[in-house]
């Protein structure tokens, strides 16, 4: 089955990428995870909030291999 239709390219990309393991990546992911962190941490604190909560979708459900996926509006049902 061709895949370059799917974005498959990306993937290819990925794999040319250095390893989880390389120094330059790990210094970025460390500095972004510190960002990250501050940057919840001083809207908590300026805004004196203990938490942030937001709504969130309902789990996934199960689904058939042979059968298509539907999305239906929460609530809803279908006929098995």
């Amino acid at each position: 089955m061709e895949l370059s239709g799917f974005g498959q390219e990306l993937f290819h990309e990925a794999e040319k990428a250095p390893p989880l393991t390389d120094p330059v990546y790990l210094r970025h992911r460390r500095t972004a995870t510190e960002l990250a962190r501050r940057s919840i941490d001083d809207v908590l604190a300026a805004h004196h909030l203990d938490v942030i909560t937001a709504p969130t979708n309902g789990p996934a459900g199960c689904r058939a291999a042979t059968r298509a996926a539907h999305a239906l509006p929460r609530g809803a049902a279908t006929r098995t």
